[in-house]
């Protein structure tokens, strides 16, 4: 009997150990995928920014060239606006003489 309970409790302490080692592996491979995780995090936020910056760069391009656009706009309109008077000072004056 003696014998019986000491190869129990040897039993019992080798079935411990074969459980502590899997779930050690376990937990290194837990571990492994997390560090993993974290990496292609730190990539994917890296990438991230660098899209962000073309964009703000692409943006800011796009910005000063509407601003050039519009400015060519305007001197457009200041041109016209100042033909269209010129035409109706000369309108007007025309209408004076007939009158």
């Amino acid at each position: 009997m003696k014998y019986e309970l000491n190869k129990s409790i040897e039993d019992g302490k080798e079935n411990l150990k074969k459980w502590a080692d899997a779930t050690e592996d376990t937990l290194d491979q837990y571990h492994t995928r997390f560090d993993l995780f974290k990496v292609q995090l730190s990539f994917a936020l890296a990438d991230g920014e660098e899209k962000l910056e073309e964009k703000q760069k692409e943006l800011k391009r796009k910005i000063a060239e509407y601003k050039m656009k519009l400015e060519e706009l305007e001197d457009r309109g200041d041109l016209k606006w100042d033909n269209f008077k010129k035409e109706i000072s000369s309108a007007w004056e025309h209408v004076n003489k007939a009158f």
